[in-house]
């Protein structure tokens, strides 16, 4: 059983990516602990059940920027056929054993993929206010999962052997109806569970799964700018098959400024998880190895890591991203140092002798254009004279055009 543990900020962002699973009839609430009404609860019982502790931890004096809230995966092995019951009392026992007893938490048994899993929502802040001791977190977790295992008689789920186990979503399907909602999940999932330091490495991300982002700039008539984003849906040509959906009205953990704000702050974590994880030293190890870039690319997918390639009219690759589902996190595959940059793909294809990349239409983006455009235009024809919720901060914007000289963001 692999556990994966997530910390946010977002109380009601992480309730909505389950209970809309809920929605959607692939997901349920299997158990709750401390919630008011149970398991019949609403989610505004959800809420009311953490807002007391979380509004006592503010009167510490803490920023609402700290990450309090834990988001935790129960990943059973792939030939597990578990019960409900059963899940109950590992949920419980891992719960208990990770020091979340009397914690207010909510267990979901999720049924989107073929191997049923649970999500469980919690806070790490106490009745007082405090927060549990969380250090060495993922190592007791890991002791706890592999005693549950032994316990229950379960497979081993070990994801170097069974890479399938690490949860991703599923592309835009075109003849579902609600597209708008399978952009939500998908973005909710990378916005919450991934690490990104720019605004176009994110953009990337969409690069399978049909979705295609957007940057509106422009003037409104009055003459005040503004800047937003806009999510479209592509089938798997690349050509768009519904009309694009303000990120305004999706909700505002989808736009501009949350975006923008996520990705400085994720920063230091993406440089962390550079210099001291995994990544770089299994592409280095595996560009040694690789006859070309289609092999490269079925290389590091067995190891859940993608890398999506982009090239000119030429057919010269310009730009290269690293997305490391294990880390969780992506990057340009320059950050990673001069031996992973653009110019050293271009070479490594060429003495490879292996020219047929695929072309980036093929995941969804524009094959020329990058996955982050950028549309100009009267603010009439885009939202009506509605301001995006991108341009109120004014301060931030000026300060990103003046460093960028330009406020549109490029793949590169």
């Amino acid at each position: 059983m692999i556990a994966n543990i997530d910390k946010s900020n977002n109380i009601r962002g992480t309730l909505n990516y389950n209970n809309d699973k809920i929605d959607e009839e692939t997901a349920s609430v299997l158990w709750t602990n401390n919630i008011i009404n149970g398991v019949d609860c609403s989610r505004q019982d959800m809420l009311n059940s953490f807002a007391k502790r979380l509004e006592k931890h503010k009167l510490y004096g803490k920023s609402n920027f700290e990450n309090t809230i834990t988001h935790i995966s129960l990943n059973p092995a792939p030939e597990d056929k578990i019960d409900d019951t059963v899940l109950i009392e590992i949920a419980e026992e891992y719960m208990e054993k990770m020091g979340y007893a009397d914690q207010p938490y909510i267990v979901y048994k999720h049924t989107d993929i073929d191997r049923p899993h649970l999500h469980i929502v919690t806070t790490d802040v106490l009745e007082s206010g405090k927060r549990i001791n969380t250090s060495q977190e993922r190592r007791r977790s890991k002791s706890i999962t592999d005693a549950i295992e032994k316990k229950y008689a379960l497979g081993r789920a070990d994801i170097r052997n069974n890479p399938h186990i690490l949860y991703k979503p599923e592309k835009i399907n075109h003849k579902n109806p609600k597209i708008g909602q399978q952009i939500k999940n998908v973005a909710r999932h990378f916005i919450e569970e991934y690490n990104f330091a720019s605004i176009n490495e994110f953009a990337t991300m969409f690069a399978p799964y049909n979705i295609n982002l957007q940057q509106v700039t422009g003037k409104y008539d009055d003459g005040n700018k503004y800047a937003g984003l806009v999510y479209g849906a592509t089938n798997n040509s690349g050509e768009k098959i519904a009309t694009p959906i303000k990120a305004s009205s999706l909700g505002k953990i989808f736009g501009y400024k949350n975006l923008y704000r996520k990705a400085f702050k994720d920063k230091d974590t993406v440089k962390q998880k550079i210099k001291f994880g995994r990544t770089r030293n299994i592409l280095k190890a595996e560009m040694k190895s690789a006859k070309g870039i289609k092999d490269l690319q079925r290389r590091l997918k067995e190891k859940n890591i993608d890398i999506v390639f982009r090239k000119n009219e030429q057919g010269r690759i310009y730009g290269a991203t690293v997305i490391d589902h294990e880390e969780k996190f992506v990057a340009n595959g320059s950050k990673f140092g001069k031996e992973f940059s653009a110019n050293a793909f271009e070479t490594f294809s060429q003495n490879r002798q292996e020219w047929n990349i695929p072309d980036i239409s093929d995941f969804g983006f524009d094959t020329y254009g990058g996955g982050f455009e950028n549309i100009s235009g009267s603010a009439n024809d885009i939202s009506r004279g509605r301001r995006n919720e991108a341009i109120d901060d004014e301060d931030e914007y000026k300060k990103r055009k003046k460093k960028k000289k330009k406020v549109v963001y490029y793949i590169n």
